[in-house]
């Protein structure tokens, strides 16, 4: 498929204009991001970021490890089966990707970069999911339970069951639809939902949510935070904005059933 010029994608508050002329990864293009998809009469004047996406590049995935270079002009990310080429805004942007899960990653580590960047946020290894009008972040290494909470949770709205996108505001913490998505399907929705806690996993025999403290909390989510280390100047920002989230937020070490009952726990 070829992307519409006077279509772009609205994620969070941001606005991405994304040309694409290659079939198969404007396939993936538009199971991810249709339902962000937005028509406006000039993207050149509404864009925050103009993305061209090429297809051939590399070799298929053999690794997660990407290697970084930045210069005056801009930063190169680069794994085995992807290639991201960025100004120093983060306003011109070239990928160059194999396939369809590249171009998943590559748009991932893109986005988390450029809302570091700005200070405007970060992206949680983490599912979220809304509990009447707040949002809960569920977050752990593989295995956790991240994906067990999300199939407990229905019919509650999933903003996330991968990545969450967290705006982090003066007073406030708020989380987004993301569409960095590994199983569920997003639905349409750039609404902001205030973030009423982050919640570490662990599963046990019995539900039982305890407040942490806010140094181990802020240790826990150094390790959760998709950022990909390449400046000092960078990593600070990454850090400052974890202090404030952790500041804002209450952050618990949950302990969980496998079953809808642990909602009972968080309120």
């Amino acid at each position: 498929m070829t992307w519409n010029d006077r279509e772009i994608c609205k994620i969070a508050e941001h606005r991405l204009f994304i040309d694409c002329s290659s079939a198969s990864l404007g396939h993936y293009l538009e199971l991810a991001f249709g339902p962000f998809r937005e028509r406006v009469a000039d993207y050149t004047d509404a864009a925050d970021m103009n993305i061209r996406i090429d297809e051939g590049f590399g070799v298929p995935f053999s690794g997660y490890e990407v290697a970084v270079s930045q210069s005056n002009d801009g930063v190169v990310f680069a794994r085995a089966d992807y290639r991201i080429t960025a100004d120093t805004a983060y306003y011109n942007v070239r990928i160059e990707a194999f396939d369809g899960f590249s171009l998943k990653h590559a748009l991932l580590q893109l986005y988390s970069a450029f809302i570091t960047n700005r200070e405007w946020g970060l992206l949680v290894h983490s599912s979220c999911v809304l509990k009447g009008e707040r949002a809960y972040l569920f977050a752990g290494p593989s295995g956790a339970g991240k994906s067990t909470v999300v199939r407990h949770s229905y019919p509650r709205p999933i903003l996330s069951d991968e990545a969450s996108i967290v705006k982090i505001e003066s007073g406030r913490v708020v989380a987004f639809n993301s569409p960095f998505r590994s199983d569920i399907h997003a639905s349409s929705g750039s609404e902001a939902h205030p973030l009423a806690g982050i919640q570490f996993l662990r599963q046990a025999p019995r539900n039982r949510r305890l407040l942490m403290r806010s140094s181990d909390g802020l240790l826990k989510l150094l390790t959760t935070v998709f950022h990909w280390a390449h400046s000092p100047a960078e990593n600070a920002k990454a850090l400052r904005l974890c202090k404030r989230m952790v500041g804002l937020v209450p952050v618990y070490d949950f302990h969980f059933v496998q079953n809808e009952s642990f909602w009972e726990e968080v309120m």
